[in-house]
């Protein structure tokens, strides 16, 4: 792939992931959403993976700080919910991880009522089950960095990442 910087106007994410995916034995994700459209998008090049694993945010904790900058609370007790955010015990965590199971549900209820999705759905509760797919809820706040970890059956990586987000996930509503 000539260039690891995907703007997804002249090289698309979906592209680059499914190319780099074809070649992979593992492969590692970092991404702020977890959204069926974007695992619909490289869910034909999952057979031949051995493992997955995804570490996405919670977007219940965006939704909370965003409804506190909206009621023009003020910056210290945006920082305090914050800092609340890192320092959250075991029950706090296994509340975002149950509220993150819930919207997941929720998302997947939703869904077109497709033979094409069903497949899809029956192939993540596979991948899952088979424990080739491996999902991580960040549970400390908002998880905004995108990275894509690939390894070859010779254990050589390739990496798409940029610490400055210029790595873009999307396309056309599309996320990883």
């Amino acid at each position: 792939m000539p260039n690891d910087i995907i703007d997804n106007q002249e090289a698309h994410l979906a592209d680059a992931i499914n190319q780099l995916l074809s070649q992979s034995q593992r492969a590692h994700f970092a991404v702020g959403y977890f959204f069926i459209s974007g695992f619909k998008a490289i869910a034909e090049k999952l057979v031949n993976i051995h493992e997955l694993r995804l570490l996405i945010g919670n977007t219940s904790d965006r939704a909370t700080i965003e409804q506190l900058a909206e009621a023009h609370q003020s910056e210290l007790s945006i920082n305090e919910h914050l800092r609340d955010k890192q320092f959250q015990s075991a029950k706090q965590k296994n509340q975002v991880l149950l509220a993150s199971q819930q919207s997941l549900r929720e998302r997947l209820e939703r869904m077109d009522q497709t033979n094409e999705d069903q497949a899809l759905i029956e192939q993540l509760l596979r991948l899952v089950s088979e424990k080739k797919l491996k999902v991580k809820v960040y549970t400390r706040g908002r998880l905004h960095a995108k990275a894509y970890i690939f390894v070859t059956e010779h254990d050589q990586s390739r990496a798409l990442s940029n610490p400055q987000d210029r790595l873009k996930g999307k396309q056309r509503n599309q996320k990883g």
